[in-house]
């Protein structure tokens, strides 16, 4: 026992002489050009009494790098109090944000690997002044953007202040004159995409925006594929937009200079500081259309919005301490698009809520609304309606089946809900209905009656079987029931002649057979059953000749494998039961 306690103990040493050993030194490549005449001059700068220097211009032109290259040669008259805090921008977006880079500038000062419990911003600022009092420390804040950041890591109110000024990001003029031109080119209606993206949806699914640009006739799919070509957005990997910090620059400018004074007069507000303003003295906006409250942690109601007529789009996300939607929200009559997600306080929504009958999409995810607020014939255009993680949504209303124009509805995680409504079935436009992670017991018979429905997500509900009237859904493509309570698949399944995909991993209670009509499913890709306890597959599965890919891994019950269609590139089966040998010959493109 002791020389396991002693071993121990060495090893905590080394960690600990590793720690305060470790050179600050940070990676740069090794390919620099043209930046040595600015970190000469910027080290000039850096005498006794200079407390803080700021690196500002246009995105892209290398100011993190000249601030790395800087570090690494002043890191070693500070050692071993230093720290670099990147990406201080995006971090503060997140939630408790501030905190996670107070905790990492004492632990990384301080070589803590615990550092002080701190639970909210002043407890980090005070944490900061105390532990750093008297301590000489290098710090490299790289992107930031608000006061209150470099505030919140008590770097001195008064030393910044007239610093941060100059950070403000205005790209350079000969620049900015050079992108203008392709901007310039493009068509009336691919403007304000652009501008959208440059001022509030980079990092945001595209999905999401292209509802918002069809309701303003602004055909985005023709719009973003321009924009693609001509090298200003790019898509990423996940879908989201994106867009290079000079352009997202130019864009913002754009809207900037359509009124330099008074940002309710311009067509955008995208900083919650520049729009509150305006709001609370009821300042009249005639151009305003897009208003973005993102991250506000002050507003407890929203101001009157009685002077914000023409307003399209108003984005209200993680404003954290929201209570109260001001009930002049019903004079919005060309609104849209409404964010509140994440508004964790927000309880309910106004009476005449019911009145924005212009409204398109409504996203209400992760607030603490009870009721969706749906009435006979209001409403009549939503098309987008998202609930995810509302845990104090308990029912439906039967007036859902009044939203006729309903495209894309998600209830996702709203685990107080555990029926539908028959009215769901009068959703006869509906195209995709989610409901994961959901305590929903079964299906009405009505969902068989949405005829337009293309993608159907029932995973990790209690869900035991699904209605005969689930074959009725002749366009679904997609059927997602991961991790559910599923039994059996019913044998109206084969009746699904364009499902693509059948996504059926983990669900435990899924056994026997599966039905022998299923190889009329003739579209499939995809089939996953991997992790059910089924012990046969149909020989009918051999016809499905558009079969790509099939998950039978840890199928323990699988007894028999038949023919398998020789269009299969990707197969994963593991099982002990099986009694045959699997016949690969057939399958050419595996």
């Amino acid at each position: 026992m002791f020389g396991r306690h002693k071993g121990e103990l060495v090893k905590e040493v080394v960690l600990e002489a590793l720690r305060e050993l470790k050179r600050n030194s940070l990676v740069v490549t090794d390919c620099l050009v043209g930046i040595d005449d600015h970190v000469e001059k910027l080290m000039k700068l850096f005498t006794s009494d200079v407390r803080i220097v700021g690196i500002h211009g246009m995105g892209g032109i290398g100011k993190t790098t000249i601030a790395k290259v800087i570090y690494n040669q002043l890191s070693q008259h500070f050692q071993p109090h230093c720290c670099l805090l990147e990406d201080v921008r995006a971090t503060t977006q997140q939630q408790n944000g501030l905190v996670h880079l107070q905790k990492q500038l004492i632990s990384d000062i301080l070589k803590l690997r615990r550092p002080d419990l701190i639970s909210n911003k002043d407890d980090g600022i005070n944490a900061i002044k105390d532990r750093f009092s008297g301590k000489k420390v290098l710090v490299v804040v790289d992107d930031a953007d608000h006061r209150d950041q470099l505030h919140a890591l008590a770097l001195g109110k008064e030393v910044w202040k007239g610093t941060l000024k100059k950070l403000e990001v205005i790209p350079i003029k000969h620049v900015q004159d050079k992108l203008k031109i392709s901007y310039d080119a493009l068509e009336y209606d691919q403007q304000p995409i652009f501008l959208d993206i440059a001022c509030f949806l980079i990092g945001v699914d595209g999905r999401i925006a292209f509802h918002m640009w069809d309701d303003c006739k602004f055909y985005p799919e023709i719009g973003i594929e321009v924009l693609i070509n001509m090298s200003l957005v790019k898509i990423g990997d996940n879908n989201e937009l994106r867009m290079h910090d000079q352009l997202r620059d130019l864009g913002r400018d754009i809207v900037r200079q359509e009124n330099v004074e008074e940002p309710g007069k311009r067509s955008r507000v995208w900083f919650h500081e520049e729009a509150i303003a305006p709001l609370e003295r009821h300042a009249i906006a005639t151009k305003l259309k897009v208003l973005n409250i993102t991250c506000c942690k002050k507003m407890v109601s929203t101001p009157d919005f009685s002077a914000y007529t023409t307003l399209e789009r108003l984005i209200l996300e993680d404003s954290e301490v929201l209570e109260h939607i001001d009930p002049s929200i019903r004079k919005l009559n060309s609104l849209v698009f409404l964010n509140m997600k994440n508004c964790a306080k927000l309880k309910s929504l106004p009476r005449e809520f019911d009145e924005v009958e212009a409204l398109t999409e409504l996203l209400i995810d992760g607030t603490r609304i009870e009721e969706v607020p749906v009435g006979r014939g209001v409403m009549k255009k939503l098309e987008t309606l998202s609930a995810t993680r509302c845990k104090s949504l308990t029912q439906i209303s039967t007036s859902i089946g009044h939203l006729t124009s309903l495209l894309d509805l998600t209830f996702d995680g709203s685990s107080g809900i555990t029926k539908l409504p028959d009215s769901i079935g009068s959703l006869v436009n509906l195209r995709r209905l989610s409901l994961r992670d959901y305590k929903l017991k079964e299906l009405p018979d009505s969902i068989g009656k949405l005829e337009s429905l293309i993608e159907l997500d029932l995973s990790s509900t209690a869900i035991t079987e699904l209605p005969d009237t689930i074959g009725n859904l002749n366009r679904l493509r997609i059927l997602k029931m991961e991790s559910g309570l599923i039994v059996k698949l019913p044998s109206t399944i084969g009746m699904l002649l364009k499902l693509e995909e059948l996504h059926a991993s983990r669900c435990s209670s899924l056994v026997g057979e599966i039905p022998s009509n299923f190889g009329g499913l003739s579209s499939l890709r995809i089939l996953r059953l991997d992790s059910t306890r089924i012990c046969h597959l149909p020989t009918s599965i051999c016809g499905l000749s558009n079969l790509q890919t099939l998950y039978l891994g840890y199928c323990e019950n699988l007894e028999f494998v038949p023919d398998l269609p020789s269009s299969l590139v990707f197969l994963k089966v593991t099982c002990r039961s099986m009694q045959t040998f699997l016949d690969l010959c057939s399958l050419v493109n595996l």
